[in-house]
């Protein structure tokens, strides 16, 4: 498996997912009337992050991103799961 692969699945298969768990919570909070400033703030973040997730599956289907940058990626995705383990 390629790392545009391993990128493309990871990414489909479980960062976006988070992601959009993450913003169905936020608007919930909104809905509750619960939200506070920094909510908001998150949720307008995680919309961006979203955003530019789904533009990598498309520069990678359209093979816009190399090998190398996929690897790249993933390695920061990584860590930054680790981060949110700890």
């Amino acid at each position: 498996m390629t790392h545009a692969q391993q990128l493309y699945k990871l990414l489909e298969e479980e960062v976006i997912a988070d992601v959009e768990d993450h913003i169905d919570y936020l608007y919930d909070l909104i809905a509750k009337k619960k939200a506070t400033l920094e909510d908001q703030d998150d949720l307008r973040e995680a919309q961006g992050i979203l955003k530019e997730f789904k533009e990598t599956l498309n520069d990678i289907n359209n093979g816009e991103m190399s090998d190398e940058e996929c690897l790249e990626l993933i390695e920061e995705l990584e860590q930054m799961r680790s981060l949110e383990e700890d």
